[in-house]
């Protein structure tokens, strides 16, 4: 037993399967409230550890009160108890299901292999987990005064690394390391990037690095890393290589004087809104994203002085002709509202989506649903509309109506044919027969 300022405590070392499911008790007198998403962030954290995804997973102990009644009570590490918990169970769950599968017959020699070998891998990071010595630091006999002032002093003394200090010593957030290995092998991107400022950056860099990670999380989407099991290897490099790609086509697009003229590009907004747009459109079927973003900004212009952006909202104009962004979320929003009205839609071959959904419309109908009309439906020549040049392009961003002006002389002659595809907003996105399509395109 030992003494620290007066208090008795010790450090004591507990194999998890002691402790859980309720070895140790909270007491929402002396807490905050547990946070179920933080608790299951936890948990993942823990199998990417033990799975051999991240360099470990560190935790400071936990520090607990034994009351006169012998119970001890968590008065410091209760997301992390519970984090751990759920790791647990998640494994438990998987050792379940996965027996319950290998058990099915006239399973092919591959399939049982394959569960037989995830199975194997599943028990033994449970085991790890099960096994492994959860550091606590034991109180004894502490009043309910003492247990606040010691939960107050733990939360509210100590101070958080700068964000950018802990992204970049952070090796267990997979966006992060996709961040850290983009910025590393893309040329020219380094030079562009501050690692150690949090809020301003220094002369000639256009992105703190904790905007990249940022972008990188737009871009890829909340859910790219989530439960994807002994897929992570390919899942992180796919990562790698369309972040990789992303900015290679913002730098290629990049004037010369981007880090020291009067640009938007230094607006952490900015970036998060261009991976966000990127992200919206991969979500659209026939579109890519990345084609689509790189035809765009041959012509599209981050001036501080583009109105483009006062009239998407979440963006205003100032006295001055220049452009300052509202809250985070909605300026990011407004750039990914900008760049919608302006772009024009591209598969991964280059053709504009539209032409792509020609090209594939045979391969979209269920002939149950074609009743043979009494002229076969016409796809002239005109629907082609590949840019010859980039001015025309741009002609046609800018009268701010591209799809009804450039359908407008597309003739089609009435099908009840039925063809699924999707409509502009990926978020409401909804199932329309071709007929309706073309309402949508031309009304008002």
């Amino acid at each position: 037993m030992a003494k620290l300022f007066g208090a008795n405590y010790d450090l004591q070392a507990y194999e998890a399967a002691d402790i859980f499911p309720d070895g140790l008790h909270i007491d929402e007198n002396v807490q905050r409230r547990i946070a179920p998403s933080r608790v299951k962030g936890i948990g993942q954290y823990i199998i990417r550890a033990v799975d051999t995804q991240t360099v470990g997973a560190f935790f400071a102990p936990l520090v607990v009160n034994k009351r006169t009644d012998g119970n001890m009570y968590i008065l410091d590490g209760q997301h992390r108890y519970k984090g751990i918990g759920v790791a647990i169970d998640t494994l438990e769950k998987r050792v379940k299901s996965l027996s319950a599968y290998l058990s099915k017959k006239n399973l092919n020699e591959h399939d049982k292999d394959t569960a037989q070998s995830e199975l194997a891998g599943t028990k033994r990071m449970l085991n790890s987990i099960r096994t492994s010595r959860i550091p606590v630091m034991v109180y004894q006999g502490l009043n309910t005064e003492e247990e606040r002032q010691l939960f107050h002093d733990l939360n509210n003394l100590a101070k958080r690394a700068p964000t950018s200090l802990a992204l970049l010593f952070d090796n267990s957030d997979p966006y992060v390391r996709v961040a850290k290995e983009v910025v590393s092998i893309v040329d020219g991107l380094e030079a562009l990037v501050d690692h150690v400022n949090t809020n301003k950056l220094d002369e000639g860099k256009l992105f703190l690095f904790s905007t990249v990670h940022k972008s990188v999380v737009k871009l890829l989407g909340k859910r790219y890393f989530s439960d994807r099991g002994v897929q992570f290897t390919t899942v992180y490099n796919n990562g790698v290589e369309k972040t990789a790609r992303f900015f290679e086509v913002v730098l290629a697009s990049l004037p010369e004087d981007a880090a020291t003229g009067n640009y938007l590009y230094k607006d952490a907004k900015v970036l998060q809104g261009i991976g966000e747009f990127v992200n919206k459109m991969d979500n659209i079927q026939y579109v890519d994203g990345l084609v689509t973003l790189r035809e765009l900004l041959k012509d599209f212009s981050f001036q501080s002085t583009n109105k483009l952006f006062a009239t998407a909202g979440g963006a205003t104009r100032n006295p001055d002709g220049t452009i300052s962004f509202k809250g985070t979320g909605s300026g990011i929003k407004a750039v990914v509202r900008t760049l919608s009205s302006q772009a024009i839609r591209y598969d991964a071959n280059g053709i504009e989506a539209t032409d792509a959904y020609k090209y594939s419309i045979d391969d979209k109908i269920d002939d149950s649903e074609v009743v043979t009309p009494d002229e076969p439906t016409v796809f002239p020549e005109a629907v082609s509309r590949k840019k010859s040049s980039r001015n025309s392009q741009s002609e046609k961003r800018r009268d701010k109506t591209p799809r009804a002006e450039r359908l407008k002389n597309v003739e089609f002659v009435d099908s009840p044919v039925k063809a699924k595809i999707q409509v502009d907003d990926v978020e409401d996105a909804q199932q329309l027969d071709l007929t309706k399509q073309l309402s949508h395109f031309f009304k008002g």
